[in-house]
């Protein structure tokens, strides 16, 4: 038989280019020969002749990366898929992910590995439609058959095509960074045919009509390690760099940053973990942008991303809504199934209009891989919600905060009694604890956020986790303090809860004086014989009982009996615990 009543619920429930081995647009170039037509001033160039070229042509941004790590199991996948067809024919092939993923990267690995096979390799930027119909154009122009003079931009990406189309030697197309531009822009720019490959590299993983997709995650942690310490690293080595990995989300381009900087300032990976916790905004301001990675910094590889989500309705704030849950597992159900009398900001309310604008919103953020839906749950990276809540106003933030708060509260199922409850309360504790901490961060002190830390205290001490409750034990009560005074039967409540939990951890000199305060506020507010006093005798009944005070105990259990049976009935639970626990007293006295 349980030792004490349930404790009391709350009273509410266009980038720089580096060319390697040609200069774009001019008419010098190492490594290959051109000859085209004499250029003269004054003359005007109609079109180009077709030059004699000299194999290979390679023309990327960046050489092999020295600190490639990984990616073993992606690479051969890509290789297989452009050699899946033994055909003279365009394979097309996309890398999609995160921003930050290492898209570019793996790209360009499988092309220095396998650059041997190509007999020209072309990047092509594709940011935006000019950046890559020019690319375009610079490649007709290197081959001869766009003039370097040429404007129309539409007549020269067809005469590359049709080069492409026609040529005998094997080539190779990188389409890199095609995030913002439309699938049919880059669809027109592909050759229709021809003895090549095409590898893009995208934020967006529907390339379905184009080009199937590997899907490019975060690094493992072995791969993590590897890449932060080397293949052998020593014991200290390798467990500092699991925890900077952790903290880091295994984002590669985060992981390039601590590297860089590490190597850079001396410091220890410890070290750097400690700044990521402490001076973050510090240290990302000071960490030198790698230029593996196009000199993106964490701050700035989601931002044209953010900008763009806001152009379509409620895709902002729903991603600004999961930057305050937690980053896995994020049910739809907490907006979806929402009581309807809740308030609302209204580009949310609005998505609970139907399903088509939910989906609308979540399609807009899944065109840039910021988040991920998976069985009516949405998943995102937890940098991408500490960059999102870093550039949010303080205001927006409190306000972004505060709905958490309240679907949270509303959402939240756990009842002791109902073993129903008990699965869906384990999956939304996450969430549960991660909206408090976001409160807490921007200095939220609601009743609403009182209620969820009390939840948060009654679950994790019911599921035997009591020293974790404590401060959020210990927080429900400083907030309902400030909010409702300190005589308020709420507050009360809290110094129960708290008494019981300090009991639970043994320290019951501690706990005596919270349920002391308890008991005296409720005589005073509610009367005598209320059954919430009834609670608190019985609590303090235990207590004394727990440190061998058999004779003050007595009266507090006895007093509390007679309030139950009086107001509740002899049959009621709350009597029989009671009565239990008074039983339990009388045969350690001998009275029994």
């Amino acid at each position: 038989m349980s030792d004490q009543p349930d404790k009391r619920p709350p009273t509410e429930k266009a980038k720089p280019t580096t060319v390697q081995g040609d200069v774009v647009g001019g008419d010098k170039f190492e490594g290959d020969k051109v000859m085209g037509n004499k250029i003269e001033a004054g003359t005007v160039i109609i079109k180009a002749d077709t030059p004699e070229i000299t194999f290979p042509i390679i023309h990327l941004p960046f050489g092999p990366n020295a600190h490639f790590t990984g990616r073993e199991a992606v690479l051969a996948q890509l290789h297989t898929q452009l050699h899946s067809n033994s055909k003279q024919s365009v394979i097309t092939q996309a890398i999609a992910g995160l921003g930050g993923v290492g898209k570019t990267q793996v790209a360009l690995e499988y092309i220095h590995r396998h650059r041997d096979q190509y007999d020209l390799i072309w990047w092509l930027d594709a940011d935006n439609d000019l950046s890559l119909t020019q690319n375009m154009m610079a490649l007709g122009q290197k081959v001869g058959v766009v003039a370097l003079t040429a404007t129309d931009r539409a007549a020269g990406v067809a005469q590359t095509r049709s080069w492409l189309s026609s040529c005998p030697r094997r080539w190779l197309l990188l389409v890199d960074n095609a995030d913002h531009i439309d699938t049919s822009v880059v669809y027109g720019c592909l050759p229709p045919a021809g003895n090549g490959h095409v590898v893009i590299t995208s934020r967006n993983p529907n390339w379905g009509g184009i080009a199937p997709v590997v899907a490019l995650d975060l690094f493992s942690e072995t791969e993590a390690i590897a890449f932060l310490v080397g293949k052998t690293p020593t014991v200290t080595e390798k467990a500092e760099a699991a925890q900077l990995a952790d903290l880091l989300g295994y984002l590669p381009l985060a992981l390039e940053h601590a590297r860089a900087y590490v190597a850079a300032s001396g410091c220890s990976l410890s070290d750097y973990a400690d700044y990521f916790k402490n001076e973050r905004h510090g240290l990302w301001a000071d960490a030198p942008a790698p230029v593996a990675y196009d000199q993106k910094t964490i701050t700035t590889t989601w931002t044209m991303a953010f900008a763009e989500v806001r152009k379509t309705a409620g895709a902002a704030a729903l991603l600004n809504l999961c930057c305050f849950l937690a980053p896995d597992d994020i049910p739809l159900t907490l907006l979806t199934d929402a009581d309807e009398a809740l308030v609302l900001p209204d580009d949310l309310a609005a998505l609970r209009a139907g399903k088509r604008p939910l989906d609308t919103a979540i399609a807009a953020l899944r065109r840039y891989s910021l988040v991920q839906r998976t069985d009516g749950m949405l998943s995102l990276h937890r940098l991408v919600q500490t960059v999102a809540r870093d550039q949010m106003p303080t205001a927006m933030a409190q306000t972004v905060g505060e709905t958490a708060v309240v679907l949270l509260k509303n959402a939240w199922p756990f009842t002791q009694n109902d073993m129903s409850t008990w699965a869906e309360s384990n999956a939304l504790l996450p969430h549960l604890l991660a909206v408090i901490a976001g409160a807490d961060d921007f200095h939220i002190e609601t009743p609403d956020v009182a209620t969820l830390n009390g939840d948060a205290d009654f679950y994790l001490s019911y599921i035997g986790n009591s020293s974790l409750a404590k401060p959020y034990s210990e927080r429900a009560l400083a907030i309902d303090e400030k909010a409702l005074g300190p005589d308020h039967p709420s507050v009360a409540t809290r110094l129960n809860n708290l008494g019981t939990l300090l009991k639970a951890l043994g320290d019951y000199e501690a706990a005596r004086p919270f349920m002391e305060r308890a008991l005296a506020i409720d005589e005073k507010a509610l009367g005598p014989n209320h059954p919430d006093v009834a609670i608190d005798l019985n609590n303090l009944g235990l207590l004394l009982q727990a440190v061998g005070d058999y004779a003050a105990a007595r009266p507090y259990l006895e007093r509390a009996l007679v309030i139950f049976e009086t107001r509740l009935g002899a049959d009621h639970p709350n009597s029989k615990v009671v009565r239990g626990n008074l039983e339990a007293l009388l045969a350690e006295m001998g009275q029994n």
